[in-house]
């Protein structure tokens, strides 16, 4: 498959990165994308420090190989290691940006001083939100929420179990002034996430890394090849949750190997 046309690479385990791929397309819709989907792997969270490594390392190698030189983590479980792989790749033109950069960017531009956290495990027990943004200043407050993730791609996004599960995890951090949704899952459910924090601002990280991936210069393109969407899980499923979740109708998730 010839992918050298295309200028961006969007990576998650799922379908949580769409949340990231419709900002990007929305700042600059002539962009290029393929969006790749691990789904059949183990989930990124799931995965030993060592093999998560390795295995975004491999999805970075074969992207670079086929021509592609910007790759956005859309995973904070995998963005956990984009700083090594930042050094890895320093001297090949590879470009890597990540959620977890661009929502601690985003925190510390805001004046709140209390901060809730939520995402999937490896990101809460990493500390590496608490431990950048924490301050005499600034309280943050981490809250593993790794169900919620699961549920969404199961297409359970307004079920009494979505509910019950939201009202656990979210009770509490109900009086913080800010959360950040450390999972770009999460976007899909903001508005139920919304009423059981009332008087907080919701942190959504997807809109700032596709301003840290454009910068101030959109793509000089009239008409490159059509995004394309890959998936080592199940294509059907994707699909359908793609639309439940983000309201994005794609004709067709392609099956792939890596």
């Amino acid at each position: 498959m010839d992918l050298s046309q295309h200028q961006t690479v969007v990576m998650d385990w799922g379908i949580g990165g769409l949340s990231v791929y419709r900002e990007i397309k929305r700042c600059d819709p002539q962009r290029s994308i393929v969006y790749f989907s691990d789904s059949g792997s183990t989930p990124y969270g799931k995965m030993p420090p060592r093999e998560l490594e390795t295995r975004v390392t491999d999805v970075c190698e074969n992207f670079l190989q086929k021509g592609i030189h910007e790759i956005v983590i859309a995973c904070n479980a995998a963005g956990t290691v984009a700083p090594r792989l930042r050094s890895r790749y320093a001297n090949t033109g590879l470009r890597i940006i990540d959620v977890i950069s661009s929502g601690i960017r985003m925190t510390k531009s805001t004046p709140l001083r209390c901060i809730g956290v939520i995402g999937g495990r490896r990101t809460i027990r990493s500390q590496i939100y608490q431990r950048v943004l924490s301050t005499p200043r600034r309280k943050v407050i981490g809250r593993v929420a790794q169900p919620l993730s699961a549920l969404i791609e199961r297409g359970e996004l307004d079920t009494p179990l979505m509910h019950e599960t939201l009202r656990d995890i979210l009770y509490p951090l109900r009086h913080v002034d800010g959360l950040l949704l450390a999972c770009t899952h999460y976007p899909a459910i903001a508005h139920l996430i919304q009423p059981l924090v009332p008087n907080c601002k919701i942190l959504d990280p997807s809109a700032t890394t596709a301003k840290e991936l454009i910068g101030q210069k959109r793509s000089q393109r009239h008409a490159g090849p059509p995004d394309l969407f890959l998936t080592t899980g199940d294509p059907v499923q994707s699909r359908r949750v793609a639309a439940l979740a983000f309201g994005i109708e794609i004709n067709r998730f392609i099956s792939t190997r890596a």
